[in-house]
């Protein structure tokens, strides 16, 4: 600057005392040691998408099931439980046994199915009793139409047998009507339907028992060739 307001003049080394010197002494404030925290552990989440896509660092995930794995204990944990979509594990039914389907049959069967029944029976397999209900009604469908047979077994049987060896006995005689034993077909026209059938004792003697005292019937018949091989 040409003209200041003012001009300041530097001292001299050595020309000023240290009292008058205008200097302020620093006092050292005192420090405060603060208690060692330890860091919150860390914690690596997963949240399920519809595709793989990169997530903004500003998106929410509010509404979404949010898991949490903590990596030092091996810990899995889901972040909210109050989502509709939780799966509720279902029952498992119970499988019955042979034996036990025989025991509600015939408790059914005696007793009928009243409250303190079902009661006891479930109690005694160790279901409930609506399991107990239901069983029955299958075995109800499943028993109707052999009632019959579980009443008079050896009747049912001898029946059975017989209805069979008919079946048995149609079907052999369509087989041996309908199928053609030289065309293996079924409704042969060239031969027709019925056939004699020919058992195996009545079948005629092979050629080979007679080839001794065939002729060959020219030149090139193949019995030439047969004789001269051997």
């Amino acid at each position: 600057m040409v003209n200041p307001l003012c001009k300041y003049a530097a001292f001299s080394q050595g020309s000023v005392d240290k009292d008058s010197a205008n200097t302020h002494e620093v006092v050292p404030s005192t420090s405060v040691k603060l208690m060692f925290i330890e860091k919150l552990p860390p914690y690596t989440t997963w949240i399920f998408l519809d595709r793989n896509q990169r997530m903004a660092e500003d998106q929410s995930v509010v509404g979404r099931r949010r898991i949490y794995y903590d990596q030092h204990g091996s810990e899995a944990l889901i972040c909210s439980d109050s989502e509709e979509d939780t799966a509720e594990p279902e029952e498992e039914k119970h499988e019955f046994a042979e034996s036990e389907d025989r025991i509600v049959w015939t408790v059914s069967q005696e007793y009928g199915l009243g409250e303190e029944v079902v009661n006891i029976v479930s109690q005694f397999i160790g279901v409930n009793v609506s399991e107990i209900e239901e069983r029955h009604n299958f075995l109800k469908e499943k028993y109707k139409d052999s009632e019959q047979n579980l009443r008079d077994p050896g009747d049912s049987g001898l029946e059975k047998g017989i209805s069979l060896d008919k079946s048995l006995n149609a079907a052999l005689d369509s087989f041996d009507n309908l199928f053609c034993r030289r065309c293996l077909l079924f409704d042969c026209r060239l031969h027709g339907c019925s056939q004699t059938l020919i058992n195996p004792s009545e079948k005629q003697p092979y050629w080979s028992e007679y080839e001794d005292d065939r002729k060959p019937c020219s030149d090139q018949c193949y019995l030439r060739v047969y004789f001269f091989t051997f």
